[in-house]
């Protein structure tokens, strides 16, 4: 009897350990699959990533480009503020100078990914030291957004009252026309139907908008523009801050998103700045 017994008490023993096995198997199991879901998940994500930033960094790149322009053509307008136009003025460039002097390109980070991982919970799934680097990158973006907004309630908004008003609205036209190319759509989104030259169809030239009397003209008004060097001067402070601004976030997208690339997600092509310049 007792050896049936022990029998038996093997027989459930072997049972049992072929179940417990089993049981850790499929635990292990699940957790390798787990582990693989969630890889490839964080490679998603890294991805993902890769894109955002690149989109960041031409959208730096743009910013800060068009900003030195501006920085330059505090000076064409000092020239002439100064000495008046001589034979080798461009006279495209004056026009732009009193257009654009006040605008500047706002970066607006893409945070979609990164607004995705903080609010899944999925950021345990990225490298804790990129996970710092990440984070303390997009808390800038906020920094980002209020020195701009400090910078609209100073010098820029003063000029754009006082000066951008000095071109016929012809000229404003034509300004656009020279930095935004008609099939790029933002003509029409900057002037909608408001603008007299786009209700009246007239076909705006730069010979026309830049004629000798019309350019005589706008030198008269910018030269007798009260108090407009002192203006141009707390201008070049701004857009030279400005400048530095979008310089030093441009170097900290590029090198976050090389952190990004290091970790090992495939590569994602590079975003392209945008040209907002005259050929």
């Amino acid at each position: 009897m007792s050896h049936g017994r022990t029998r038996t008490g093997g027989r459930l023993l072997a049972e049992f350990a072929v179940i417990v096995i089993g049981v850790l198997v499929a635990f292990a199991a699940d957790r390798w699959i787990t582990r693989v879901d969630e890889g490839r998940l964080a490679d998603a994500y890294l991805e993902s990533l890769q894109r955002d930033l690149a989109q960041d960094v031409a959208a730096f790149e743009t910013a800060a480009g068009f900003t030195r322009s501006n920085v330059l053509r505090v000076g064409t307008l000092l020239s002439v503020l100064r000495d008046g136009p001589t034979a080798s003025t461009d006279r495209t460039e004056v026009l732009l100078a009193v257009e654009v002097l006040s605008w500047w390109t706002p970066v607006h980070y893409a945070t979609g990914t990164w607004t995705d991982l903080t609010g899944s919970g999925n950021l345990r799934l990225i490298d804790s030291g990129l996970r710092s680097l990440l984070s303390r990158y997009y808390d800038a973006s906020e920094a980002t957004a209020q020195f701009e907004t400090v910078k609209n309630q100073g010098p820029f908004a003063r000029y754009e009252s006082q000066v951008s008003k000095l071109l016929s609205p012809e000229q404003r036209w034509m300004a656009t026309q020279v930095l935004f190319p008609p099939d790029e759509g933002f003509i029409e989104y900057f002037w909608g139907g408001t603008n007299p030259v786009v209700e009246a169809g007239i076909d705006v030239s730069v010979e026309s908008a830049l004629s000798d009397d019309q350019f005589t003209a706008l030198i008269d008004r910018i030269q007798s523009t009260p108090d407009l060097e002192a203006l141009l001067a707390d201008l070049l402070i701004g857009s030279m801050g400005l400048f530095t601004h979008y310089n030093m976030r441009l170097k900290e997208a590029q090198s976050i998103l090389e952190d990004v690339r290091s970790v090992g997600a495939p590569e994602v092509p590079r975003e392209e700045p945008v040209d907002i310049e005259a050929d």
